[in-house]
């Protein structure tokens, strides 16, 4: 008998203090983590870029006997921009990407990738434009080289990837969360335009 009168005596918690402590206890928000499947295009391509400025841009040849192979980084002079636009690239990428919102690094690398192209169409034209001395780039033997034909690739999709990216999941759930509305009465969750609870029935207005 003593047994069932203490089950009896138990004090079991009320629903309605259940309901109010579920209502004040904060949802935890996500932690701004990077999305796993982010687009690297921009960051690989940047890689390219600082890979080929090193590598041979134009080739002379005055004669058989005479050639040459001339790099980005041998031409130097305004061409160092495009090695520092690459860097920039790469690193506001993974900045912005640490934050959460790699989104935001999308004006960066635009501009840093328009900067390294205009850069190297100066150059271009500079090299194989200038007749002033009455020496065409003919008759020195100029060629492009692989070395700036993968740089002005690069150039490109860094570009692109930077058109494609978006903003992460996690930072929408994220945003989501920080505007979300609760039944003041249940605790249920709410969408944002809701004017009763679908739970409780209560007005939320």
């Amino acid at each position: 008998m003593s047994k069932d009168l203490y089950g009896l005596l138990e004090i079991k918690p009320s629903p309605s203090s259940e309901k109010s402590k579920n209502r004040n206890t904060p949802k935890p928000l996500t932690q701004n983590k990077p999305q796993s499947g982010t687009n690297f295009l921009s960051p690989t391509s940047a890689v390219l870029v600082i890979f080929c400025f090193f590598l041979p841009w134009i080739k002379i040849s005055c004669s058989r006997n005479d050639v040459r192979y001339i790099s980005g980084a041998q031409l130097g002079d305004i061409l160092w921009l495009v090695l520092v636009a690459a860097v920039i690239i790469f690193a506001s990428f993974f900045y912005f990407r640490s934050l959460g919102n790699v989104e935001r690094a999308r004006p960066i690398i635009i501009i840093s990738a328009l900067t390294g192209l205009f850069v190297i169409l100066y150059k271009y034209i500079q090299l194989f434009g200038n007749t002033k001395s009455g020496i065409s780039a003919k008759d020195l033997g100029l060629t492009i080289q692989p070395g700036a034909i993968g740089t002005m690739i690069g150039l490109l999709l860094s570009f692109v990837g930077a058109l494609t990216l978006k903003k992460s999941n996690v930072t929408e759930q994220n945003d989501e969360q920080e505007h979300a509305k609760f039944c003041t009465n249940c605790g249920s969750s709410l969408s944002v335009d809701s004017d009763f609870c679908g739970n409780c029935g209560i007005n939320v207005k």
